[in-house]
């Protein structure tokens, strides 16, 4: 998708590729990886000027080491 010359992408259209039925559940094991957290946390400290990493790492710190 593309807004203003800027393009976005929509998890739910990726997870749909994986199970059209229930994308939603798709996207609920992605949060819960930590590889997920982390690389949201990245994105916003890389294009939001206003994003506050310090109430952001806590939840990074407290989630288990998992992948998919």
């Amino acid at each position: 998708m593309t807004i203003n010359g800027i393009d976005y992408v929509c998890i739910t259209d990726i997870a749909r590729q994986k199970n059209a039925e229930e994308p939603k559940d798709v996207v609920k094991n992605w949060m819960r990886l930590k590889n997920t957290i982390e690389y949201m946390g990245l994105w916003e400290k890389l294009n939001n000027p206003q994003f506050k990493g310090v109430g952001f790492d806590p939840l990074s710190y407290t989630l288990p080491n998992m992948t998919a």
